[in-house]
Protein backbone atom coordinates (compact mmCIF):
# COMPACT_ATOMS: atom_id res chain seq x y z
CA UNK A 1 0.00 0.00 0.00
CA UNK A 2 1.41 3.38 -0.95
CA UNK A 3 1.77 5.97 1.76
CA UNK A 4 -0.30 9.13 1.35
CA UNK A 5 1.99 12.04 2.17
CA UNK A 6 0.39 14.57 4.52
CA UNK A 7 -0.62 17.81 2.87
CA UNK A 8 -0.12 19.93 5.98
CA UNK A 9 3.14 21.65 6.82
CA UNK A 10 3.33 19.63 10.03
CA UNK A 11 4.18 16.42 8.16
CA UNK A 12 7.53 14.71 8.80
CA UNK A 13 9.69 12.35 6.80
CA UNK A 14 10.78 10.37 9.87
CA UNK A 15 9.47 9.90 13.41
CA UNK A 16 12.02 8.63 15.95
CA UNK A 17 10.66 6.53 18.81
CA UNK A 18 13.17 5.88 21.60
CA UNK A 19 13.68 5.76 25.34
CA UNK A 20 15.57 9.02 25.87
CA UNK A 21 18.01 8.34 28.68
CA UNK A 22 19.07 5.02 27.15
CA UNK A 23 20.53 6.11 23.84
CA UNK A 24 20.01 9.83 23.29
CA UNK A 25 23.67 10.88 23.39
CA UNK A 26 25.41 7.73 22.10
CA UNK A 27 23.11 7.21 19.14
CA UNK A 28 19.97 9.34 18.69
CA UNK A 29 21.73 12.72 18.59
CA UNK A 30 24.11 11.42 15.93
CA UNK A 31 21.33 9.85 13.86
CA UNK A 32 19.17 12.98 14.10
CA UNK A 33 22.04 15.18 12.96
CA UNK A 34 22.77 12.96 9.95
CA UNK A 35 19.13 12.92 8.91
CA UNK A 36 18.95 16.70 9.16
CA UNK A 37 22.11 17.02 7.05
CA UNK A 38 20.30 15.08 4.32
CA UNK A 39 17.32 17.48 4.58
CA UNK A 40 15.17 14.71 6.03
CA UNK A 41 12.47 16.35 8.16
CA UNK A 42 12.70 14.36 11.39
CA UNK A 43 10.65 14.46 14.58
CA UNK A 44 12.06 13.48 17.93
CA UNK A 45 10.61 14.17 21.35
CA UNK A 46 13.02 16.54 23.10
CA UNK A 47 10.81 16.53 26.18
CA UNK A 48 9.34 19.89 25.17
CA UNK A 49 5.82 18.45 25.12
CA UNK A 50 5.62 17.77 28.82
CA UNK A 51 5.03 14.47 30.56
CA UNK A 52 1.92 12.86 31.91
CA UNK A 53 0.08 9.58 32.24
CA UNK A 54 -1.20 9.79 28.64
CA UNK A 55 0.75 10.31 25.44
CA UNK A 56 0.59 13.93 24.22
CA UNK A 57 -1.71 14.68 21.25
CA UNK A 58 1.23 16.42 19.56
CA UNK A 59 3.13 13.13 19.49
CA UNK A 60 0.19 11.25 17.98
CA UNK A 61 -0.15 13.94 15.32
CA UNK A 62 3.59 13.73 14.53
CA UNK A 63 3.38 9.96 14.14
CA UNK A 64 0.36 10.22 11.84
CA UNK A 65 2.12 12.81 9.69
CA UNK A 66 5.35 10.84 9.22
CA UNK A 67 6.26 8.74 6.19
CA UNK A 68 8.71 6.55 8.15
CA UNK A 69 8.98 5.51 11.78
CA UNK A 70 12.33 4.40 13.20
CA UNK A 71 11.80 2.47 16.43
CA UNK A 72 14.98 2.32 18.50
CA UNK A 73 14.58 -0.68 20.78
CA UNK A 74 16.90 -0.51 23.80
CA UNK A 75 16.97 -2.43 27.06
CA UNK A 76 14.65 -0.02 28.83
CA UNK A 77 12.38 0.91 25.92
CA UNK A 78 9.45 -1.04 27.40
CA UNK A 79 9.83 0.74 30.75
CA UNK A 80 8.18 3.77 29.17
CA UNK A 81 4.43 3.55 28.68
CA UNK A 82 4.81 6.56 26.38
CA UNK A 83 7.12 4.58 24.12
CA UNK A 84 4.71 1.66 24.10
CA UNK A 85 1.78 3.94 23.25
CA UNK A 86 3.88 5.48 20.47
CA UNK A 87 4.58 2.01 19.13
CA UNK A 88 0.88 1.08 19.12
CA UNK A 89 0.14 4.23 17.11
CA UNK A 90 3.04 3.51 14.74
CA UNK A 91 1.74 0.00 14.04
CA UNK A 92 -1.73 1.46 13.52
CA UNK A 93 -0.32 3.89 10.93
CA UNK A 94 1.60 1.03 9.31
CA UNK A 95 -1.70 -0.68 8.57
CA UNK A 96 -3.89 2.36 7.84
CA UNK A 97 -1.43 4.62 5.98
CA UNK A 98 1.28 2.28 4.77
CA UNK A 99 3.81 3.95 7.06
CA UNK A 100 7.21 2.26 6.75
CA UNK A 101 8.51 1.00 10.09
CA UNK A 102 12.23 0.38 10.63
CA UNK A 103 13.21 -1.31 13.92
CA UNK A 104 16.73 -0.83 15.31
CA UNK A 105 17.92 -3.09 18.12
CA UNK A 106 20.46 -1.45 20.42
CA UNK A 107 22.04 -3.68 23.06
CA UNK A 108 19.01 -5.95 23.02
CA UNK A 109 18.19 -9.10 21.06
CA UNK A 110 15.21 -9.04 18.67
CA UNK A 111 13.91 -12.22 20.33
CA UNK A 112 14.00 -10.46 23.72
CA UNK A 113 11.67 -7.81 22.32
CA UNK A 114 9.34 -10.21 20.48
CA UNK A 115 8.98 -12.60 23.40
CA UNK A 116 9.14 -9.92 26.13
CA UNK A 117 12.08 -11.59 27.84
CA UNK A 118 14.84 -10.16 30.03
CA UNK A 119 14.36 -6.46 30.77
CA UNK A 120 11.13 -6.50 28.76
CA UNK A 121 9.69 -9.22 31.00
CA UNK A 122 10.53 -7.14 34.07
CA UNK A 123 8.88 -4.07 32.53
CA UNK A 124 5.69 -5.96 31.71
CA UNK A 125 5.52 -7.42 35.20
CA UNK A 126 5.20 -3.83 36.44
CA UNK A 127 2.77 -2.86 33.69
CA UNK A 128 0.45 -5.75 34.60
CA UNK A 129 -0.03 -4.10 37.99
CA UNK A 130 -0.40 -0.47 36.87
CA UNK A 131 -1.90 -0.78 33.36
CA UNK A 132 -3.35 -4.29 32.98
CA UNK A 133 -5.86 -3.18 30.33
CA UNK A 134 -3.06 -2.13 27.95
CA UNK A 135 -0.62 -5.01 28.35
CA UNK A 136 -1.93 -7.21 25.54
CA UNK A 137 -2.13 -4.27 23.12
CA UNK A 138 1.48 -3.32 23.87
CA UNK A 139 2.68 -6.91 23.53
CA UNK A 140 1.00 -7.31 20.15
CA UNK A 141 2.64 -4.12 18.88
CA UNK A 142 6.06 -5.26 20.12
CA UNK A 143 5.73 -8.65 18.45
CA UNK A 144 4.80 -7.11 15.10
CA UNK A 145 7.45 -4.36 15.16
CA UNK A 146 10.24 -6.69 16.27
CA UNK A 147 9.34 -9.17 13.50
CA UNK A 148 9.98 -6.60 10.77
CA UNK A 149 13.35 -6.86 9.04
CA UNK A 150 15.54 -4.50 11.02
CA UNK A 151 19.03 -3.50 12.10
CA UNK A 152 20.80 -5.01 15.08
CA UNK A 153 23.01 -2.09 16.08
CA UNK A 154 26.04 -2.96 18.19
CA UNK A 155 28.74 -0.58 19.21
CA UNK A 156 32.08 -2.16 18.34
CA UNK A 157 34.64 0.48 19.22
CA UNK A 158 37.23 -2.21 19.74
CA UNK A 159 37.02 -3.51 16.18
CA UNK A 160 39.61 -2.36 13.68
CA UNK A 161 40.18 -3.39 10.05
CA UNK A 162 42.24 -6.54 9.58
CA UNK A 163 44.27 -7.60 6.56
CA UNK A 164 42.76 -10.32 4.37
CA UNK A 165 46.08 -11.11 2.72
CA UNK A 166 44.97 -9.97 -0.74
CA UNK A 167 45.71 -6.28 -0.31
CA UNK A 168 42.29 -5.43 1.12
CA UNK A 169 41.33 -4.60 4.70
CA UNK A 170 38.22 -6.11 6.25
CA UNK A 171 36.05 -4.96 9.16
CA UNK A 172 32.75 -6.19 10.58
CA UNK A 173 30.18 -3.43 10.20
CA UNK A 174 27.24 -4.80 12.17
CA UNK A 175 24.54 -7.42 12.43
CA UNK A 176 21.20 -7.45 10.63
CA UNK A 177 18.05 -9.31 11.55
CA UNK A 178 15.43 -10.39 9.04
CA UNK A 179 12.25 -11.52 10.74
CA UNK A 180 10.28 -12.08 7.55
CA UNK A 181 11.92 -15.21 6.18
CA UNK A 182 15.21 -16.19 4.56
CA UNK A 183 14.12 -15.11 1.08
CA UNK A 184 13.40 -11.50 2.02
CA UNK A 185 15.47 -8.64 0.64
CA UNK A 186 18.20 -7.07 2.76
CA UNK A 187 19.29 -3.53 1.90
CA UNK A 188 22.50 -1.92 3.14
CA UNK A 189 24.05 1.51 2.62
CA UNK A 190 27.59 2.69 3.27
CA UNK A 191 28.11 6.40 3.87
CA UNK A 192 31.23 8.48 4.22
CA UNK A 193 31.13 11.09 6.98
CA UNK A 194 32.80 14.44 6.37
CA UNK A 195 34.24 14.69 9.87
CA UNK A 196 37.00 12.14 9.22
CA UNK A 197 40.53 13.18 8.34
CA UNK A 198 40.75 11.00 5.23
CA UNK A 199 38.30 11.06 2.35
CA UNK A 200 37.48 8.66 -0.45
CA UNK A 201 35.87 5.28 0.05
CA UNK A 202 36.24 2.16 -2.08
CA UNK A 203 34.12 -0.82 -1.11
CA UNK A 204 35.45 -4.09 -2.44
CA UNK A 205 32.40 -6.05 -1.40
CA UNK A 206 29.72 -6.53 1.23
CA UNK A 207 29.08 -10.02 2.60
CA UNK A 208 25.98 -11.21 4.45
CA UNK A 209 26.00 -14.60 6.17
CA UNK A 210 24.16 -16.35 9.02
CA UNK A 211 25.59 -15.97 12.51
CA UNK A 212 27.41 -19.00 13.87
Amino acid sequence: MAYSSPSSSSGYDVFLSFRGEDIRKPFVDHLYMRLREQNIHTFRDDEILGKGSEIAPELLKAIEGSRFAIVLFSRNYADSTWCLDELVKIIECKHSKGQIVVPVFHDVEPTEVRRQEGSYAAAFARHKVKSPHKVEIWKKALIEAASIAGWDHRYRNEEVPTSRGDGWMEVKMGEFYNGEGHDREVVARVMQHSDFEKSGLIVGGIEFHPLD
